[in-house]
């Protein structure tokens, strides 16, 4: 009988631990080498978040996203009687996991950037623009306007910003089915 365990980009833990303690001082550079890598993969993806500071403490007893990034775009569909509509892409992958910036970094090494892209944006949460902005409003309780203290981009506002899409998981991503493969995994893709 085949397992139905998520094999991901089938990287040993003790290697991402490894990988993430050796690369605490390089977070940054390294995050923004695949925030550069996605521009150039994903041109019609708007990156309108995106923060690494979350994977710089870790907490054994509460596991933080390595990083958040948040792109919008927009979802057309083959039917032509629906139209386009505006979504909101996120991904904030837990420390130490194939997602994180650990993985960035084997993936590279690996030749399988291809992989863990294709990984991210199936694990990505999708939501509507309009609902994201409800949300980030009426559950997270932070703000849209960019003069406000509350303004959920704002480098004070991250960790409540990370909670709440931690929440936000929760919610819309129980029922959500893997779109490419889970069970055969994301390794050895080529760019």
């Amino acid at each position: 009988m085949a397992s139905n365990k998520e094999t991901g980009l089938g990287i040993e833990p003790a290697r991402l631990i490894s990988r993430g303690l050796g690369i605490l001082p390089h977070r940054t550079e390294y995050f923004l080498n695949m925030i550069r890598k996605f521009k150039e993969r994903y041109p019609g993806l708007k990156i309108i978040y995106a923060n690494c500071t979350t994977g710089n403490q870790i907490d054994p007893a509460k596991p933080n996203p390595d990083f958040i990034l948040i792109a919008k775009g927009r979802l057309v569909s083959n039917d032509p009687k629906n139209r386009p509509i505006d979504i909101v892409i996120v991904d904030a992958p837990l420390v130490f996991t194939d997602r994180s910036i650990a993985g960035w970094t084997i993936s590279v090494e690996n030749g399988n950037m291809a992989g863990y892209f294709d990984y991210m944006l199936d694990k990505a949460l999708r939501i509507d623009e309009k609902r994201f902005g409800e949300y980030i409003v009426h559950m997270a309780l932070l703000s849209l306007d960019p003069a406000s203290p509350r303004y959920w981009k704002r480098p004070e506002n991250t960790k409540a910003l990370a909670s709440e899409l931690e929440e936000l998981y929760a919610r819309y991503t129980t029922q959500k089915p893997t779109k490419l493969k889970d069970k055969a995994g994301y390794a050895g893709r080529k760019q």
